[in-house]
């Protein structure tokens, strides 16, 4: 799940990246968007103290405010709309050292949206720059050896993999059930 957020995240970035920085409506929306991210990475990894990346989704907020209004339909364009499913990855998703990969990834996306401040607010994307750079020392990408740890398999045995209706055992216990007429369901006792 997580690495699928991860691209998820790369791809909208790559898509604003494509976005005329006119358009200020929709890049208000995508710094909605990643200061709502943020504050869910907040969460996760912060959990006892606000820190780098609490103060990085503040400033993102503060980005999301602007005269345009945004429109309900933006959350099509630019791929906004599978920002609203790494959020639901990073509030559900179990814990993992790619979360780490997925905060990279949404810095990415920040970093972006601090260009896009660059003209207008040049105070407000240096104190996304800043901040930005604090998240990325606090929270460096995980090694090889965390993530192999986490992605190694079990040494114990486990049921057997795949669908049960490859086991013949299975199979034949199925279907003396079936002759007698299964095991009842949803009746009373």
């Amino acid at each position: 799940m997580w690495r699928q957020a991860v691209a998820r995240v790369e791809a909208v970035t790559a898509q604003l990246g494509q976005s005329a920085p006119q358009d200020a409506a929709l890049w208000s929306s995508a710094a909605r968007h990643t200061a709502g991210l943020m504050a869910g990475l907040s969460a996760r990894l912060e959990s006892r103290s606000p820190g780098p990346i609490t103060a990085t989704a503040d400033l993102l907020a503060r980005a999301a405010q602007t005269p345009a209004h945004p429109d309900r339909r933006l959350v099509r364009r630019g791929g906004l709309a599978d920002l609203r499913g790494v959020a639901i990855v990073i509030r559900h998703a179990p814990a993992s050292p790619e979360v780490k990969l997925l905060l990279l990834a949404v810095v990415a996306l920040a970093h972006a949206i601090r260009l896009w401040q660059q003209a207008e607010r040049p105070r407000l994307a240096a104190q996304l720059d800043t901040g930005l750079a604090r998240v990325r020392t606090a929270y460096p990408p995980p090694s090889a050896r965390e993530l192999a740890a986490h992605l190694r398999p079990s040494t114990a045995p486990g049921p057997p993999m795949g669908p049960p209706a490859t086991d013949p055992a299975a199979r034949s216990r199925r279907s003396v059930r079936r002759d007698r007429g299964g095991p009842s369901r949803g009746r009373g006792r």
